[in-house]
């Protein structure tokens, strides 16, 4: 009877026991499930999210652009959104605040793909009426003279519309009802007729919907939808984290209950506690994805904001790898990803280990490295290391070898993550070295300031029309003769004071900016020049001849004047710029084909190739105003300047010296055989022409 007592106490102890785990098991499996569905959806809305807000951009900039993908991932954000909101583990008491938060969310959702299905229809119309404008406008050529008003009216409405869509600025279209309403008051044969009727019906409803298309593109890329959404992702971390250790305390539980079990029934306790471990294993799977990058095992960035706060000295070794896009286009995504978790073992070298190292993948193919307690010194003498591993370290990918290289930045100033950002980008500039350390007397926060103030200044400055060409001579040594004159930009401040190019141009090029100064100086001084005598050239760059729609428009406008054109030089930067000979070259001939010569610039300047010069078809070298201003006391400069015009006078190519500023100095570039001089000596740059 006693037996028989404990038997059934040791079964019922049993059938307790494989209840509890069984229960155990489905509620860790159910909120395993439920947890990984519901981030996947919020990572689905994040992913579609930035997705989205780049089409939407591809679409605003580009006329052929498919609007597909932009409703697909409207689709897709509506979807998750409705699949979040009804997910089970939201249902749950503890995550009412999630949900509630997920509802308030609901009509900003709304809004935005509202918003987002607005902007679809305007572009749609935007971008049938662009199309047909340009079309129409090509058409006017054979219903009206070359030079007649209606011509040159329909052309720049066009015009004015594509810089306006470009700039994504409606400040363009002031002028443009008034133009349209020139159109209607000419009088037409029946041929054209339809033709302005259906030009202006098509200009109106640009003109008439082009602000709200703006504000309608504004709105869509302010919208703080996604911010909230985010909001909603780190409540339910915070209160999934709880759920865990809940979970945590459950299972110590179950542990003693099955280790009470054991000592009554063998069999059970061998399958409880093998079942215990898988669950220990799962839980614990779970608490390492909420703080550890999948692809590399590192740290991710989110465990980075917690743990960097409390290491005691920290110092951040940011790292990322040179040119990475390339990789992946180059060999693939997958290549690319075996890469990176490669390269997350290759930076845990022992010498770190004295310092607590803690290593982070941060996402693409951005790391960090902390330390604890390292000197600055000690710490970019670690960068050097790890940067000159990776670069000898050959990447063997289906025995093919890789080698990549890496920018390492070195901080130990708050903000860790910014400053450690902005001293990396800073390295990438420099183009020479792989390490850097953050340091305030880099002013690297003065200087982003200042890039925007000057991005500022040139947004103006082409709103109020103060981007000016200035002038300087260029005098024929030879026949003692005023007979170039080379255009040079200038900003005009508020105040009468000047902005030369070397404040403004560096930063102009990362812009869209850079472009329409390009076509404001061609403009400009093209037409001061149409009733002079002189030739005249202007500067473009590798960038210029690269931008179809600017060559667009130089070619227009040696098309509309020949004449003009025939006096005009284009000075080519020789650098190492100019990396496609091919499209050069064809840039060249498409110019020269209109009477314009071609001439390198700076030639001499540290990079000079005479073969790569030697294969264009130019007409002119200008030689450096560096080698030029010391060929006096410096005989090495003077021998380098003798040989360049050898090699000139070899093609057959007229020869500029620079920075010609006495009158000895034009003496012996005359003597020497040099064809034109330019400098102070003849005179500075001005906005008169003598």
């Amino acid at each position: 009877m006693k037996f028989n007592f404990k038997a059934l106490i040791s079964l019922g102890f049993g059938i307790t026991s494989l209840m509890l785990l069984a229960y155990f098991y489905l509620l860790q499996r159910d909120f395993s499930s439920e947890y990984k569905g519901v981030v996947g959806e919020f990572h689905t809305l994040e992913s579609s999210f930035g997705q989205l807000n780049y089409e939407i951009l591809q679409s605003s900039l580009f006329a052929y652009h498919n609007q597909d993908e932009i409703a697909a991932r409207v689709n897709r954000i509506e979807y998750s959104f409705k699949a979040l909101k009804k997910s089970a583990i939201l249902q749950q008491p503890q995550y009412k605040e999630v949900k509630a938060l997920l509802e308030s969310t609901n009509s900003a959702v709304e809004d935005y793909t509202g918003g987002i299905n607005h902007y679809m229809m305007l572009n749609a119309g935007f971008k049938n009426s662009f199309v047909f404008l340009s079309t129409h406008a090509e058409e006017s050529v054979e219903l009206f003279p070359p030079h007649a008003d209606i011509h040159t009216a329909i052309h720049h409405i066009s015009d004015t519309f594509s810089l306006a869509r470009r700039m994504l600025d409606a400040d363009y279209l002031t002028t443009v009802s008034q133009q349209i309403d020139q159109l209607k008051k000419i009088d037409y044969n029946s041929d054209q007729i339809e033709f302005v009727d259906t030009f202006i019906l098509h200009a109106r409803f640009i003109a008439n919907n082009f602000p709200d298309y703006i504000d309608s593109l504004n709105t869509l890329l302010q919208a703080q939808t996604e911010l909230r959404i985010s909001d909603a992702q780190k409540l339910f971390v915070k209160v999934a984290q709880a759920d865990v250790k809940t979970l945590d305390q459950l299972a110590v539980i179950l542990f003693i209950i099955i280790i009470g079990a054991m000592a009554l029934i063998t069999l059970l306790f061998f399958q409880s506690d093998r079942e215990n471990i898988r669950l220990q294993r799962l839980q614990k799977e779970l608490r390492h994805s909420l703080s550890h990058d999948q692809l590399t095992g590192l740290f991710n960035r989110f465990s980075l904001d917690v743990m960097l706060p409390k290491v005691e000295a920290p110092v951040l070794l940011l790292l990322n790898v040179d040119r990475f896009k390339h990789v992946n286009d180059f060999y693939g995504t997958q290549t690319g990803d075996a890469i990176l978790g490669e390269l997350a073992s290759l930076i845990q070298l022992p010498m770190l280990d004295n310092y607590d190292p803690l290593f982070f993948h941060l996402g693409g193919d951005d790391f960090g490295i902390v330390l604890n307690g390292v000197d600055k010194k000690r710490a970019i003498q670690m960068a050097q290391i790890i940067a000159t591993s990776i670069q000898s370290y050959p990447f063997i990918m289906d025995e093919i070898e890789i080698f990549i290289t890496v920018a390492i930045s070195v901080n130990s100033q708050a903000p860790y993550l910014e400053n450690g950002d902005m001293a990396l980008k800073h390295l990438k500039e420099l183009h020479n070295e792989n390490v850097i350390c953050f340091d305030e007397s880099m002013h690297l926060k003065e200087k982003a300031r200042h890039n925007l103030a000057t991005m500022r200044i040139i947004k103006t400055a082409i709103e109020r029309n103060s981007v000016v060409p200035y002038f300087q001579p260029l005098y024929n040594l030879q026949t003692e003769k005023i007979e170039k004159y080379e255009a040079l930009i200038r900003v005009e401040l508020e105040n009468g004071s000047l902005l030369y190019p070397d404040d403004f141009l560096g930063v102009a090029s990362q812009t869209t900016y850079y472009r329409e100064l390009t076509r404001i100086m061609l403009e400009k001084t093209l037409k001061r020049f149409q009733n002079l005598p002189y030739r005249f050239s202007v500067n473009l760059s590798m960038k210029d001849m690269m931008d179809e729609s600017l060559v667009a428009t130089l070619i227009k406008a040696l098309e509309a004047d020949r004449e003009t054109a025939k006096r005009l030089d284009i000075e080519l930067l020789e650098s190492e710029e100019l990396f496609d000979l091919e499209r050069v070259i064809l840039f060249i001939k498409q110019i020269k084909s209109y009477g314009c010569r071609i001439a390198i610039d700076d030639f001499g300047s540290g990079y000079s190739n005479f073969a790569y010069v030697a294969a264009l078809p130019i007409d002119i070298l200008k030689i450096d105003g560096s080698l030029i201003r010391t060929i006096h006391e410096n005989p090495r400069n003077l021998q380098t300047v003798k040989t360049i015009i050898a090699f000139a006078k070899n093609l057959q190519l007229d020869i500029v010296a620079e920075y010609v500023e006495d009158e000895a100095m034009a003496q012996l570039l005359a003597d020497l055989g040099v064809t034109y001089g330019q400098g102070y000596h003849f005179g500075k740059p001005t906005q008169t022409i003598i």
